[in-house]
């Protein structure tokens, strides 16, 4: 996700699912980018489907993720199947028929659209202001890297520069701290990082994130 002068954060959380689920890490992808099928259940004993293939493209990776609620000393256990691939074009994703106590679930099919890429000028703006997130589905109470870069030409005078951090409502954050600015080419990096803890399940929203700078301007 790259934005640019402030910045919204929109999390994907694992939802309280009964029964088998399928969604897609990504909305859209574009060349050269991989695209994540995750199909996610609740019960005692689950069983995935083998997926070799997906709409013709072939499957590079399988990962398992488990997890375990009490609720009203009921457990739970949750497992999340990840399947990587690499398209390029516009993927229907069939239903998938997962095996959820025995009984037999049937997940809803999907459409993962591509995406060409646009070609733009050689122009690049002096400053830009992205996020990063080290995790985009997290499960609740595991923590999140979050990153926010701050890049500005190195011929950029500031004579200030003040970050705004965001109302991180509904989570637990512990501040990591600030890196020591550094060059990559033509620019100058700042990098402000922060590790959050979602508390609760469902959709997570954080308001903007604002740099403010001020810079030195010669008259002639």
């Amino acid at each position: 996700m790259r934005l640019r002068g402030s910045l919204g954060l929109f999390f994907i959380l694992t939802l309280e699912l009964f029964g088998a689920h399928a969604f897609l890490l990504q909305p859209s992808i574009e060349q050269g980018e991989s695209a994540t099928l995750v199909l996610s259940a609740k019960g005692e004993s689950i069983k995935f489907p083998t997926i070799d293939q997906i709409d013709g493209f072939t499957v590079v990776s399988h990962q398992n993720r488990q997890s375990i609620e009490l609720n009203n000393g009921v457990v739970t256990k949750q497992l999340d199947h990840y399947v990587t691939f690499y398209p390029d074009r516009n993927v229907t994703i069939p239903a998938y028929e997962v095996i959820v106590d025995g009984k037999k679930e049937l997940t809803e099919s999907l459409h993962l659209p591509f995406v060409q890429k646009v070609v733009t000028s050689a122009h690049k703006e002096p400053f830009s202001f992205e996020m990063k997130v080290s995790n985009t589905t997290p499960m609740r109470h595991e923590g999140v890297k979050l990153s926010f870069i701050f890049k500005r030409n190195k011929n950029e005078n500031l004579v200030d520069m003040r970050f705004l951090k965001p109302t991180l409502e509904g989570f637990w954050v512990k501040e990591v701290g600030k890196d020591n600015p550094h060059v990559e080419g033509d620019d100058v990096v700042h990098t402000v990082q922060y590790m959050i803890y979602p508390q609760k399940s469902g959709e997570q929203h954080i308001v903007p994130a604002k740099i403010e700078i001020a810079r030195q301007v010669c008259f002639t």
